[in-house]
């Protein structure tokens, strides 16, 4: 087997690795190259911790590795399907765990399906557990808000959407899951919308093909709830765009923004479980 760091791959032909890989699964994943530099900057994955995987020269298999400090997370793992269920995978994760515990590294988190019960099974049977559920929730064109609230929403800096993450986070006891942490927000961007909802809260959303979807949107004062502030800027995007169906993806079932979607009726797509590893 020959273990190759991605810093020493070629970008191009990872991501076309990664693209056959996920064209099967549950969800499907299709990079591009500007797509895959983006999400490896939002989400701090680390080229010298990740790896791709070799037989004969051929890549067989490949993973993806975000860190920060003493955290990582799988942000992506693949194998080939002629190579599944032969015990690459597990030799994946134990090659890329042996390097992250030199490294310090003492907690490792992903994301997996519910319903794919074959990856659930392999990550609980390598040591993983789960954490909570992390809900993916639709709001539909069709369906029309309660209320129109109507509210000045204007451009915000990244740097002050992050001190307001931050003091959403304590004011609030969220424990944002890895894509919604005040920090992802701040290395995004550039890549989404990021709006300071009039004194209420913050707004982070972006648009994609057939319509919006929310990143994460959050009051930073006790004295309003994140229902009054989701609702804010439901009605500005609803006329930003009118037919769109607006989205908010892997919401944490203990996070108060869940709650909020919930109540106003956002309508759950599919869960995901949230599984964390301690290495040392």
């Amino acid at each position: 087997m020959d273990v190759r760091r991605v810093t020493n791959v070629n970008t191009v032909a990872l991501i076309n690795l990664v693209n056959r890989i996920f064209k099967d699964y549950k969800l499907p994943v299709q990079w591009t190259l500007l797509g895959f530099q983006l999400d490896a900057r939002e989400n701090s994955i680390s080229f010298s911790d990740s790896f791709v995987f070799y037989e004969n020269d051929q890549p067989v298999g490949f993973v993806l590795i975000a860190k920060r400090k003493e955290r990582a997370r799988i942000d992506a793992m693949g194998v080939i399907p002629e190579k599944r269920g032969t015990g690459l995978a597990h030799y994946m994760l134990d090659y890329a765990f042996e390097q992250l515990r030199w490294k310090g590294v003492r907690k490792v988190t992903l994301e997996v399906l519910e319903e794919d019960v074959r990856a659930v099974r392999f990550y609980k049977k390598y040591g993983f557990r789960e954490n909570r559920y992390l809900i993916t929730m639709v709001f539909p064109s069709s369906k029309k808000l309660s209320t129109q609230q109507e509210c000045k929403i204007t451009r915000a800096d990244p740097r002050w959407i992050h001190e307001k993450a931050i003091q959403a986070m304590f004011g609030f006891s969220r424990t944002p899951n890895w894509q919604r942490e005040p920090v992802t927000l701040l290395l995004a961007n550039g890549r989404y919308n990021m709006c300071k909802v009039e004194d209420y809260g913050y707004l982070v959303w972006g648009t994609s093909e057939g319509g919006a979807f929310i990143v994460d949107c959050a009051p930073f004062k006790t004295s309003h709830t994140f229902e009054e502030v989701l609702e804010k800027s439901m009605s500005y995007m609803r006329k930003e765009i009118p037919d769109a169906d607006i989205t908010a993806a892997n919401l944490p079932e203990d996070d108060p923004l869940y709650k909020a979607a919930e109540k106003i009726g956002f309508i759950t797509l599919f869960k995901q479980y949230e599984m964390f590893y301690n290495i040392h």
